[in-house]
């Protein structure tokens, strides 16, 4: 091995950390997701309603998961026209 591949190696290492902490990551929410949503079936159940209202919070709380699972959780940040975050369009801006 030579002194030109350590960044690399070191460079790929990291990749692989993180995907690897990703993935747990992911494993982690699904559970909670399945756990949170198997008690409000639970509660759903035991209130003998024939509405299923526990559907809300499963397509929510699904469309989330499913976008960390592609790696779409992010969303971009939006700037002013001061180009700081977190100020919305331009049209709202406090600065015109």
């Amino acid at each position: 091995m030579s002194i030109d591949q350590v960044p690399q190696d070191a460079a790929l290492r990291d990749l692989a950390l993180d995907r690897l902490k990703k993935q747990a990551d992911f494993k982690l929410h699904a559970m909670i997701y399945l756990l949170f949503n198997g008690f409000l079936v639970v509660i759903w159940w035991m209130m003998g309603s024939s509405f299923f209202w526990p559907v809300f919070s499963s397509f929510r709380l699904g469309n989330r998961r499913c976008r960390q699972l592609v790696g779409r959780n992010q969303r971009p940040r939006r700037t002013g026209r001061s180009g700081r975050p977190g100020r919305g369009p331009r049209c709202w801006s406090s600065e015109w």
